[in-house]
């Protein structure tokens, strides 16, 4: 037996004692591996903690009221660019009416522009649904709390969501005035007439690499978000090239995976998130639409859809109603809310959307609520 050091060493024993507190090695072997567990425990919480943290922060930046992104869209800056400095740097007033599907940047550009080159100048914005302006008295009364002026025949003003206002002699009105310069955004091109003083300006839709641009410009470093996921996302929302439509579906495939305790989104959270949509990614013709579906309770050929929607344009006096061809690609836009087939000549429409979510779609819009609970 030696001694050395405090320790009795035994050459004939797996044992090794040790003077203070009397523990074998094989206690302090079985110690060791419950502290090294333990360790691990804690770095994989940390990294579940991380990812978990990494999905949150992916989230927040795909929310849609943080802004849209304008990648793609530098054409339609410069042109936006140019009326406005036409206007303040020369004294030219400009008539630039702005129109596109819903989603495809149009007053996310407008807000661009303004932000980056005219924050210091003097712009009236106006927002039809967000101010609930459907006539132009209701229109003169926002100017007036905005101008304090009672009218409004010089400067700048931009009306977004024109195609909510249900005064369209009043928009050409407006268009008209020589002094003042007009930029409009609609998601219809028929409001004004085409008289060779205002300018158009269409806003495509967006391509699939551009919309995975956005998309990954949104989510940032930290690879939540798998390729093969994102690509899918964006093209489960390419009809209509919808920005909105495509970020909402990635944050639903985040909360999926978050769900289940996964660390990076793939095309099976796509898949399993459903995409649905909120009341506040609908537009207002959107709204009526799922409303008339909603009425309807079965499914409808488009033409009679058409009708119905009319009818609660007319009746709501929330805006005038869509010239069919337009109606129809807002239907089509409506997205996983409805679903279009041909039933021999016909093209037929119906609701996929559960009922309680078409209500929390349109409580918005407190005549469109109250016609369909009639319905309920």
């Amino acid at each position: 037996m030696v001694i050395w050091s405090g320790f009795i060493l035994s050459r004939g024993s797996a044992e090794v004692f040790c003077w203070f507190g009397g523990k074998t090695t094989n206690q302090y072997l079985v110690r060791g591996r419950q502290v090294g567990m333990k360790r691990a425990e804690r770095v994989a919480l940390e990294n579940v903690s991380n990812k978990q943290h990494c999905l949150g922060e992916a989230k927040k930046r795909l929310m849609t009221e943080e802004g849209d992104s304008v990648v793609g869209n530098e054409a339609e800056i410069g042109v936006i660019r140019r009326a406005l400095e036409s206007h303040f740097s020369r004294g030219k007033t400009q008539k630039l009416y702005i129109y596109g599907a819903p989603g495809t940047g149009k007053t996310a550009t407008v807000s661009h522009v303004i932000s980056t080159w005219f924050k210091r100048r003097r712009i009236v914005r106006m927002n039809c649904i967000a101010e609930n302006i459907s006539s132009s008295k209701q229109f003169m009364a926002v100017l007036k709390e905005k101008t304090g002026k009672k009218t409004i025949t010089k400067g700048v003003v931009v009306i977004d969501e024109l195609d909510a206002l249900a005064a369209r002699g009043f928009i050409q009105e407006l268009f008209t005035e020589k002094e003042l310069t007009v930029v409009g955004i609609s998601n219809t091109v028929d409001l004004v007439d085409d008289s060779g003083e205002v300018e158009f300006l269409f806003f495509k839709p967006k391509s699939v690499e551009e919309m995975k641009r956005v998309v990954t410009e949104r989510v940032g470093p930290g690879g939540v978000l798998s390729e093969t996921a994102c690509e899918l996302c964006c093209r489960k929302t390419a009809g209509k090239g919808d920005v909105r439509r495509t970020l909402e579906l990635c944050r639903k495939a985040i909360e999926t995976c978050e769900k289940e305790g996964g660390g990076e989104v793939l095309p099976e959270h796509v898949h399993r998130s459903g995409g649905g949509r909120t009341e506040a990614s609908f537009t207002l013709h959107q709204k009526i639409v799922l409303c008339g579906v909603f009425c309807v309770r079965k499914s409808v050929a488009i033409e009679a859809l058409y009708k119905n929607y009319q009818r609660l344009c007319t009746t709501t006096r929330l805006c005038s109603p869509l010239p069919f061809a337009s109606f129809v690609d807002c239907v089509e836009s409506v997205g996983q809310g409805v679903d279009l087939w041909t039933r021999g000549a016909k093209r037929m429409v119906g609701l996929v959307m559960p009922r309680p979510d078409v209500l929390d779609a349109i409580s918005g819009v407190s005549l469109l609520r109250d016609a369909a609970e009639v319905f309920k």
